[in-house]
C-alpha cells in the first residue's frame, strides 16, 4: 500500500508581518531548551593512542662477511674499557642457596653440552656410513650399467653384421 501524498502550504509567510510564523525547533535547540546533553556513541569517541616502544635486535654481521664491506658499511667495533665499571668491580657475596643454585644450573648445562655433542659425533658417523654405502651403490650402478651398455652394443653390432650379409647376399642374386 503505497501512502497518499499530502501537501500542506505555509501561508503565512505570504503575509507581510513575515517574523511572527516560526516553522518546526531543530533537535539541538530542543536539546538545549531542555537541558539535555548530546548523546555520544562510545565506539566514535577519540582515544589517546598507547604505543610501546619496539626494541630490536643488534644486527650481527659475520666478520668475514664484515671485511668484504665497503669502509662506511662497516659496524663501528667499540673498543675494551680501560677501566671496569662500577657493576664489574663490585663484590657478589652469594648465599649457600644461591650457590647451590648456581652449581646444580652449570651441571646441568654441562650435561646438555656433552649430549648434545655425543649426539652430534653419532650423526657424523652415522652420515658417514650412510655416504660410503652410498657411493658404493653409485659406482656399482656406474658398473652395471657400463656392462649393460657394453652388452648392448655388442649384441646390435653381431644384428648390424647379419644384416649386411643377409642385403649383401640378396643384392648378389639380382646381379
Amino acid at each position: 500500500m503505497i501512502p497518499r501524498k499530502f501537501y500542506n502550504p505555509v501561508t503565512s509567510l505570504l503575509l507581510s508581518s513575515k517574523g511572527g510564523w516560526t516553522g518546526m525547533r531543530l533537535t539541538g535547540e530542543v536539546r538545549r531548551s531542555q537541558g539535555l546533553p548530546t548523546p555520544s556513541d562510545a565506539n566514535s569517541a577519540y582515544k589517546p593512542i598507547a604505543r610501546t616502544d619496539r626494541r630490536f635486535n643488534r644486527l650481527k654481521v659475520p666478520r668475514k662477511l664484515q671485511g668484504e664491506l665497503p669502509y662506511a658499511s662497516k659496524s663501528k667495533i667499540i673498543k675494551p674499557r680501560r677501566k671496569a665499571t662500577y657493576v664489574q668491580r663490585r663484590v657478589v657475596v652469594l648465599e649457600p642457596e644461591e650457590k647451590e643454585a648456581i652449581a646444580l644450573l652449570q651441571q646441568a648445562k654441562a650435561l646438555r653440552k656433552d649430549q648434545v655433542t655425543r649426539r652430534r659425533q653419532e650423526r657424523d658417523r652415522k652420515a658417514s656410513v650412510r655416504k660410503r654405502i652410498t657411493e658404493k651403490e653409485v659406482s656399482e650402478k656406474g658398473e652395471r650399467k657400463r656392462r649393460d651398455k657394453k652388452e648392448y652394443m655388442r649384441t646390435t653390432g653381431i644384428k648390424r653384421k647379419r644384416e649386411q650379409e643377409q642385403e649383401g647376399r640378396s643384392q648378389r642374386r639380382r646381379v
